[in-house]
């Protein structure tokens, strides 16, 4: 099957158009981007006093994360793990028994 392919010569600036101008995830995105910047102009300037206030409240609630103890996987101490592919089941108990004689904390898995 031959499929047959127009080369335009534009710069990239007018690619960018023509793509902008296909894709309308694209062009919906860039009327948005207008949205906002008009929003912007329309919306009155936030006070000063007020930013500081968000500034301080962001700070304080980055300080108490930073302080909080971890939980979750890094509050997991590392363990060192062995796993063994027995034959059957009767190696597995043999082995299980064994290790479990030899001192060592171990359990049987099945998958």
């Amino acid at each position: 099957m031959e499929v047959e392919v127009e080369v335009l010569d534009v710069t990239e600036d007018e690619a960018r158009a023509l793509l902008l101008s296909i894709d309308p995830l694209a062009a919906l995105a860039e009327q948005q981007e207008q949205i906002h910047a008009r929003l912007l102009e329309l919306a009155p300037p936030v006070p000063e006093e007020l930013r500081a206030a968000w500034r301080a409240e962001a700070e304080a609630a980055l300080a108490a994360v930073q302080e909080t103890p971890k939980t979750g996987v890094d509050a997991v101490p590392a363990q060192f793990l062995i796993l063994v592919t027995c034959k059957n089941e009767a190696q597995q108990a043999e082995l299980l028994e064994k290790f479990r004689g030899d001192g060592l904390d171990c359990k049987a898995l099945l998958s």
